[in-house]
This record gives C-alpha cells, structure tokens and sequence, in this order.
C-alpha cells in the first residue's frame, strides 16, 4: 500500500496541515482512504473542509476525527473511506481548514492531490466490438422462444434443487471473528517491510484487523472511534480482564505511533506488535472466554 500525501506549513503559525489519499491508483469498487490532518500546539477549534464533494459519484462514508499526541504537539486526523465508481482521474483541489487560535480566526490550505481509478476490465476486454442494431425476431415464433428459455430455465433450477435435498449438502457457516483475525495476522506475518510507507501500512491493517475482531466478537464499534475513545469505553466493558485491557491499551498505542507520529518501528517492535495482537484474539476468542454484551453500569 502507498501513500500520496501533499504537505505545506503555514510559517511562523506552528500548524501544519496536510491531505493524503492512499492508493494513488485503485480500480473501480476499491476501497480508498482520504486522511486531512491537522498538526498543531493547541487550537481552540478547527472547521473541516468537506473534501467528499470532490469525490463525484463515489460512495463516502466519514470515519470521523482521530486525536493523538505527540512530543508536545497534537494532531488530528479527519478519515473518509471512499469507492470510486467509474474510471478516469480525479484531481482533488486544495482543501481549506479553518480554525480559531487564541480567539482569532486563521485558516491554512492544503496542496491539492490526485488519484487514478482504472477499470477493473483488462485491456482486452475494454477493446469490445460496437454493439450491432436491434434485430427483430419473426413475429410467431418468439413466443415460443420465450417460453422454452422459461421452461429451460426452472428445469435446472427444479435439478439444483432435488440434487441439493439428495445430497444434502448444508451451507457453509460463516467464518468466526477470530479465524478471520487470525488469517490476517498470519497474512501480515509474511509481508516485507522495505521502507516507511510499508511499514506504516502494515501497521494500519494490523490495528484494523484487531479493531474488526473486536467489532465482531464483542459487539463494540472499534473501527469508528478513536483509540481514546475506544479505550474509554473498553475499561468499563466486562469482556475484558484488567489484563486484556492493558495488553490492548499497549498495542493500540504502539500503532498510533507508527501510523500518525511518524515512527520509525524496529524489527523487534514489528514482532512485538504482531505477537501482542495473536495473543490478545487467542486469549478472547470465543473457547477461552465468554463474550458477554453488555458494559458495566
């Protein structure tokens, strides 16, 4: 996964703002991250730049904000998850934050970003033949065309059905939550992380695999809140041990790091995080512990 990020620092201010959207090339029904971050020493209240509407057709879904701080400083980061549906480049323009600092009003613009969406058709498949006009079928026969495809038709529906009652085949049971997490953490396990940008999209996948299992498993909208917020609410929750909750706290945290304090995870910290979040879906999946689904009053 690769970051296309555009930055520009309003001098002598102290804020920073910045628009990424990752992929910078995606197919038609991917999903697309667009992040607008805010990096500041302390503002008072910051007015979001509705970047959705340059996204035309594309179904968006706001994520909300996320809040984190570091070395002094805060940032916060505004995500909306977007599927393109259709082809072509879309040039995003610079997106104007405003925000008020010490009683006075201030705003700092974005660079403007760009993402290519190509068709999720192969290049042989987009060089198709001009359809042909209309043709008219003989005026008595296509009634009885009509109808053989009809009786066609619910014959082999009539032969799926008998054939599944005579072999009794059951549907396949969904997937649990925990499985689910696991093939990813494994999937995670074998990739390589060459350079930032890989590691730091290795650890956004880990920390929405985890939020995902938790959302899953407990009931709890992990993957929509901030992990302030989701903290707060887990240390009421009483599906989680006073262990689970430190152990998930530490995880969480070393995520945050990585994804919006800029990072730089050793190989050790990689293992780390990746064991942290095995050992927290082993120790809550379903045959370990029960899964209560209500927090404490």
């Amino acid at each position: 996964m690769i970051l296309h990020a555009a930055l520009l620092l309003l001098q002598g201010s102290g804020v920073e703002v910045s628009l990424e959207v990752r992929p910078p090339k995606a197919r038609v029904g991917d999903r697309v991250e667009v992040v607008l971050a805010v990096r500041h020493p302390g503002l008072e209240s910051i007015e979001w730049p509705k970047v959705e509407e340059a996204l035309p057709g594309w179904r968006a879904h706001d994520r909300g904000v996320e809040r984190v701080n570091t070395a002094g400083r805060i940032e916060e980061r505004r995500r909306i998850e977007a599927i393109p549906t259709a082809p072509g480049k879309i040039e995003i323009p610079p997106q104007v934050v405003r925000f008020k600092r010490e009683g006075k009003d201030g705003f700092q613009p974005t660079q403007g970003a760009s993402i290519e969406v190509v068709s999720v058709l192969g290049e042989s498949d987009a060089d198709l033949r001009p359809l042909k006009g209309p043709v008219e079928a003989p005026p008595l026969l296509w009634p009885w065309i009509a109808a053989g495809a009809a009786l066609l038709a619910a014959g082999a529906l009539l032969f799926r059905v008998l054939r599944r009652r005579r072999q009794g085949a059951p549907l396949a049971p969904p997937v649990p939550p925990h499985e689910r997490a696991l093939r990813l953490l494994e999937e995670l396990g074998r990739r390589t992380l060459a350079d930032p940008e890989a590691q730091k999209a290795f650890y956004y996948d880990l920390s929405m695999g985890i939020r995902e299992y938790i959302e899953g498993r407990f009931g709890l909208r992990a993957p929509e809140r901030t992990t302030e917020e989701f903290l707060e609410e887990a240390a009421s929750f009483r599906g989680f041990s006073l262990e689970t909750r430190g152990l998930l706290r530490s995880f969480l945290e070393a995520c945050d790091l990585v994804k919006y304090a800029r990072h730089l995870p050793s190989r050790e910290e990689v293992r780390e995080a990746l064991a942290g979040a095995r050992r927290f879906v082993e120790e809550t999946r379903p045959d370990r512990l029960p899964a209560p689904r209500e927090a404490a009053a």
